[in-house]
């Protein structure tokens, strides 16, 4: 097997992400995850400190089958990612993260800074 020019390792896999803010009540994340097979591959939680993690595992076949395969850059294992939140939001009910083509969406409702706690929210796996 040859070896590409850049040595895949961990550290170059980059969770690709946008935020988007209504002025009023909502705030969507979107996040580029691509691999992930079922919503126990990922997790997602919001702390008191109002920073979300994401994190979780890609498991893809990292097998080479022949002779002829000359790079291989696919991510995978263990990735995690944490976003500081501009606005206080609400996580339990009112947050709905959805996984659909590679991308992660997170929808969340703004809060004023009553809802404390470590919250986890739940993925809807498309």
């Amino acid at each position: 097997m040859r070896l590409s020019y850049l040595q895949p390792t961990n550290w170059m896999y980059s969770m690709r992400s946008e935020w988007e803010s209504t002025p009023t009540t909502e705030s969507r994340l979107e996040v580029d995850i691509p691999g992930l097979e079922k919503k126990e591959d990922v997790t997602i939680k919001i702390g008191n400190d109002n920073v979300l993690s994401i994190s979780g595992t890609i498991n893809m076949a990292n097998e080479v089958k022949d002779d002829h395969m000359y790079t291989q850059e696919r991510f995978t294992g263990r990735f995690d990612r944490s976003i500081r939140l501009p606005a206080r939001v609400a996580a339990e009910k009112e947050a709905k993260a959805t996984y659909k083509n590679g991308v992660l969406e997170i929808r969340m409702l703004k809060l004023d800074d009553q809802e404390k706690g470590l919250k986890q929210i739940d993925v809807e796996f498309h």
